[in-house]
């Protein structure tokens, strides 16, 4: 973990300033990941009430939900929330470094937002059982922080055959 002096020396202020501000860097850390969270969160949000709005009481088609759940972490870097990108490897990053408090606050911030697209997910697919859903909806959350997290990774893991900036390529 990086020191508040790193920290300060990276921002180009006086350590007194976050023990002022923040009390502690514990409170900046939370401060940071709340701030970076809250864009995610509106526009997951948004788009679900668009979706509800457009299909009433029809179930919303997987496709669109999933597209727009998904948005904020496959959207091209030079169009995406620079807080998405800080908040999803600050997020990767809770599962590398483990943290019950680090878990707990990335957890409770995505939750609401989280079982309101299980629900919808649920009334399209009524043939699944809830804890299918939910267990494939965690599996869908890991891989898009995984994503997230690991910059350059599936490029990596391609050899270079995948450029994941392609627009082309998040259509697969």
């Amino acid at each position: 973990q990086a020191s508040v002096r790193a920290i300060t020396k990276i921002a180009g202020v006086n350590s007194a300033l976050i023990r002022y501000h923040f009390g502690s860097k514990d409170a900046l850390y939370r401060e940071v990941i709340e701030g970076c969270a809250k864009s995610m969160i509106a526009e997951r949000e948004d788009a679900l009430e668009r979706l509800r709005d457009q299909f009433g009481e029809r179930p919303i088609p997987l496709r669109r939900l999933l597209e727009t759940y998904v948005a904020p972490v496959l959207r091209n870097p030079k169009d995406s929330s620079r807080d998405a990108a800080i908040y999803l490897r600050l997020f990767g990053r809770m599962y590398t470094e483990p943290s019950d408090e680090l878990r707990e606050l990335t957890q409770t911030q995505f939750t609401h937002v989280q079982l309101a697209y299980i629900d919808e997910i649920c009334r399209c697919l009524p043939s699944l059982s809830r804890e299918v859903i939910v267990f494939r909806f965690g599996l869908l959350v890991g891989s898009l922080t995984f994503l997230g997290s690991s910059t350059g990774v599936i490029e990596e893991l391609s050899g270079g055959t995948i450029d994941t900036k392609d627009d082309a390529v998040k259509n697969i």
